[in-house]
C-alpha cells in the first residue's frame, strides 16, 4: 500500500448559537456610519467600468499636463492644463508665462530638476548646457490625460474626469467583497483619486458566464455597491447539509458517476435525487455557476475547477456550512461504510476513530459546543473578511516599482519531481527523457518560473516564465489597440521591418528581452484581459494561453492561476494538450523531433526540433 502523506485538517466552527450572533451583529452594524465601514460590496448586476471614454484630443510627444496650484490627483491619470516642451540654452531668459522643468545635457538626455541643479559643482553643471521649459499651449482650462505613457506615445486629452459612472457597461455576474485596505494596495496604474475626492479602482470579477471582467468602481454613489463592515460578514451564507451523512453521500456519489451496481440502484438513486434537490446542493450550484442539465449533480471536481476563478473562490468562503464535524464521536456513522469499501478501508476507519475526540472536549472546555453538529466556516473567507490586508497578488518591480500581478497566485513551492516526469511519461506512452527535451528546449536552464535575482529584481516574487506576443494580441483583438501601443499590439510593423532586413533576429524585435515580458503583458491586460492572457506563452513547457481548453482548463484565467501556483500544473497541462492530440502523442513515443517542433510550435519552428534532439542525446548519456 502506498505511503500516506502527512495532512493536517484545519476547522474552524460555531455553535448552535451562531446564526443568533449573526443576527445579531448585522442588526447592530447596520446603523453605523459609512465611515466605519471599510469593505466595498460589489452586488450582482451592478455596472463597472470598462474603462476611460474616448478622448476629445490627441497630442504628440512633447507635451504635458501641469496642475494647477493646490490641486493635485493620484493613480493613473493626471489633472492640469496643456503646455509644450522646450529645450533652451541654459542661460538664455524664460519666457514669463513659463517655468523651468529641468536641466539636460546637449543631446537632451539625463533631464534633472532644478534642486537637483543648484547643488552641482561648476564642472558638472558645464555638462547641462540646455534647460526644458514648459510653456502654455492654447487655452489653460484644466483637462485630463494618462499619468504613464511610453515617452514617445501620443498623449490622449479629456476635456473631463475620464471615467465616469454614466458610461459603466460591464454587467457584474458574482457579488464580491473588497476592504479598503486590498483596494488601495492595487497598483497604480490600477487606482485612481479624482478632484472631488472620489476613489476610482480596477478591480478584476467575474460575468455572468463565468469570464473575467476588469473594470472600474467608484466609491461615491455607484449603483449596486455600497459600503459594509465586516461585522456585518457581508456575503457570508449560512446553508444546511446534515442530510449529507457518509452513507447518504456515497449512495448519491456512485449514482452520479454511474458505479452503481442493480441490486444497489433502487436503493440508491431516490437518495441521489433527494439530496440533489436540497438547499445545499441548489445553494452551491449557485454560488459556483453551475446551471442548465448538470442541475442537482454537482461534485467535487465542478468544485474545484470553480474555484480556479477568484471571483468563484470568494464566494465560495463565504459559504457557512451546518453538518457533523469530522472529530465527531459518532463512528458509527462510518461503519455504515463497511460493506462498500475495499480492503484498505481499515486504514480511513482506524484514523478515525483515533480523530474522534469530540466527547472528550464537550462539556470540559468553557463555550465549546455540546452537539458535534457546527456551523463550520471556511477558514480563509473568515480571515479574508476581518483582515485589513492587500491582495495576495506575486508582486514584480516593473521600471523601479513594485507592481501588483493581478492575474497571478502565489507560487506554492511547489516543483517538478522526477516522479511527477515518470508518471506523464506513462500517460503519453514516451520516454521521461522526450519531456524533459521539451521542457529544456522551452525555457533551458531557467526553468519554469522567473526568480529574484535573474530575471526580476532581487526581493521580487517568483512568477511563471512567459513569453508574450504581441501579433498574437494584434490578432485576437483585430488590430484596435495597435495605435495605442506597439508594444503589445502590433504586426505588420515588426514584421515588416523583418522582412526587409532592417532587423535581423525576429525574437528579439518581435518578443524582447525576458525582463520586458510581464510589462507588456500587464498593458495588454489593462486593455483587454482575456485577450492578453491567451497572447502569451506560460510556463515550463511554453504552453500558448489559447490553448487553455486542449491544456485541460475551461478558461485562460484558469490555466493561468494554476500554472503560477505550482510547476506540477505546467506538466499537467502539457500532458493535457499533447493526449489532445494524437499526432502530438506518435511524435514524442517516435521520437519524430521535426513532427512534433512542427505541430508544437507552428510551422516557423527554426531550429526547435535539432534542439530537443540534442538535449534527448544528452539527458540518455
Amino acid at each position: 500500500m502506498p505511503r500516506l502523506k502527512a495532512r493536517v485538517a484545519i476547522e474552524v466552527f460555531a455553535g448552535a448559537e451562531f446564526p443568533d450572533y449573526l443576527a445579531e451583529a448585522r442588526r447592530r452594524v447596520a446603523a453605523l456610519p459609512e465611515a466605519e465601514k471599510p469593505m466595498l460590496i460589489v452586488e450582482k448586476g451592478a455596472k463597472l467600468c470598462r474603462g476611460p471614454r474616448a478622448a476629445e484630443m490627441t497630442l504628440t510627444p512633447g507635451y504635458v499636463l501641469v496642475p494647477p496650484a493646490g490641486v493635485s490627483t493620484t493613480g493613473s491619470f493626471v489633472y492640469g492644463s496643456i503646455h509644450r516642451i522646450e529645450r533652451v540654452p541654459v542661460h538664455s531668459a524664460v519666457p514669463r508665462d513659463a517655468m523651468i522643468r529641468g536641466y539636460t545635457k546637449a543631446d537632451g538626455t539625463d533631464c534633472i530638476g532644478s534642486a537637483h541643479y543648484d547643488r552641482l559643482s561648476q564642472a558638472k553643471k558645464a555638462l547641462y548646457t540646455q534647460r526644458e521649459i514648459l510653456i502654455p499651449d492654447g487655452d489653460t482650462a484644466p483637462r485630463w490625460a494618462l499619468r504613464d505613457r511610453p515617452a514617445n506615445a501620443n498623449m490622449a486629452i479629456w476635456d473631463a474626469p475620464p471615467l465616469s459612472k454614466d458610461d459603466a457597461t460591464l454587467t457584474v455576474g458574482f457579488q464580491l467583497s473588497c476592504n479598503r485596505g486590498q483596494l488601495n494596495s492595487l497598483d497604480a496604474s490600477r487606482r485612481f483619486i479624482d478632484i472631488d475626492g472620489s476613489h476610482w479602482w480596477q478591480i478584476e470579477v467575474g460575468d455572468e458566464e463565468n469570464s473575467c471582467l476588469l473594470g472600474w468602481v467608484c466609491s461615491k454613489d455607484h449603483p449596486g455597491t455600497r459600503w459594509e463592515s465586516p461585522h456585518a460578514w457581508p456575503g457570508f451564507h449560512i446553508t444546511d447539509a446534515t442530510m449529507f451523512e457518509p452513507m447518504a453521500a456515497l449512495q448519491r456519489n456512485v449514482c452520479l458517476m454511474g458505479d452503481v451496481l442493480d441490486d444497489h440502484r433502487e436503493a440508491f438513486e431516490p437518495v441521489m435525487t433527494a439530496l440533489g434537490a436540497s438547499d445545499f446542493i441548489t445553494n452551491l450550484e449557485q454560488v459556483i455557476g453551475l446551471v442548465g442539465a448538470r442541475k442537482g449533480a454537482v461534485v467535487s471536481s465542478d468544485i474545484g475547477e470553480a474555484q480556479q476563478r477568484p471571483w468563484i473562490a470568494h464566494r465560495v468562503s463565504r459559504q457557512i456550512v451546518r453538518f457533523e464535524s469530522q472529530w465527531s464521536s459518532n463512528i458509527d456513522r462510518w461503519t455504515q461504510l463497511n460493506p462498500y469499501m475495499n480492503a484498505d478501508w481499515h486504514v480511513d476507519m482506524e484514523r478515525q476513530e483515533k480523530s474522534g475526540w469530540w466527547n472528550e472536549v464537550a462539556g470540559k472546555l468553557a463555550g465549546f459546543p455540546s452537539d458535534a453538529t457546527v456551523h463550520h466556516i471556511h477558514p480563509f473567507g473568515w480571515v479574508d473578511n476581518f483582515s485589513a490586508k492587500g491582495n495576495l497578488h506575486p508582486r514584480i518591480t516593473i521600471a523601479g516599482v513594485k507592481t501588483e500581478v493581478p492575474f497571478l497566485s502565489a507560487f506554492a513551492g511547489i516543483y517538478l519531481t522526477d516522479a511527477d516526469y515518470a508518471e506523464a511519461a506513462l500517460a503519453l506512452d514516451c520516454e521521461v527523457e522526450v519531456i524533459k527535451a521539451i521542457a529544456l528546449t522551452e525555457t533551458g536552464t531557467r526553468g519554469a518560473f522567473f526568480k529574484p535575482g535573474e530575471v526580476h529584481a532581487i526581493g521580487d516574487d517568483i512568477v511563471p516564465a512567459i513569453l508574450y506576443e504581441r501579433h498574437v494580441f494584434h490578432r485576437l483583438t483585430h488590430g484596435v489597440y495597435d495605435s495605442i501601443d506597439q508594444e503589445i499590439s502590433d504586426s505588420a510593423h515588426y514584421l515588416g521591418k523583418l522582412q526587409s532586413g532592417e532587423v535581423q533576429s525576429p525574437k528579439r524585435i518581435l518578443y524582447g528581452p525576458p525582463s520586458s515580458q510581464y510589462a507588456r503583458l500587464i498593458r495588454a491586460y489593462r486593455l483587454n484581459p482575456s485577450a492578453a492572457l491567451r497572447s502569451a506563452s506560460w510556463g515550463r513547457f511554453q504552453l500558448m494561453g489559447f490553448n487553455h481548453t486542449a491544456g485541460g482548463h475551461d478558461s485562460v484565467e484558469s490555466l493561468v492561476i494554476a500554472i503560477s501556483a505550482s510547476e506540477a500544473e505546467h506538466l499537467r497541462a502539457l500532458v493535457a494538450f499533447v493526449k489532445n492530440d494524437a499526432r502530438l502523442m506518435s511524435a514524442m513515443k517516435g521520437k519524430d523531433w521535426t513532427s512534433f517542433a512542427k505541430l508544437y510550435n507552428g510551422t516557423e519552428y527554426r531550429d526547435y526540433d535539432t534542439k530537443m534532439e540534442s538535449s534527448y542525446n544528452a539527458l540518455k548519456r
